[in-house]
């Protein structure tokens, strides 16, 4: 489960803040076992040191082909996690 906050009611209500701490502290319990990653067939818009992205490798080829690749730590490569 993840969290997505709901609309906070006009007036204050105990009973919807309550159950709102509630659903804030299973979206830290609660963790997904698994990764999916979106294809990517061009380079993301922003790059940053330390980002994990899968690239088609025959549009955007980062230069491994296709997989995964992070950004080096100088956020000056492309390197291919596999």
């Amino acid at each position: 489960m993840s969290y997505s906050p709901r609309q906070v009611p006009a007036e204050y209500n105990q009973a919807w803040f309550s159950e709102e701490l509630g659903r804030i502290n299973q979206g830290f319990i609660e963790y997904p076992t698994s990764l999916g990653l979106k294809v990517l067939y061009a380079s993301p818009p922003r790059i940053r040191a330390g980002m994990i992205v899968y690239a088609d490798g025959v549009t955007w080829n980062p230069g491994g082909g296709e997989g995964v690749y992070r950004r080096d730590k100088a956020n000056a490569a492309w390197v291919l996690l596999g």
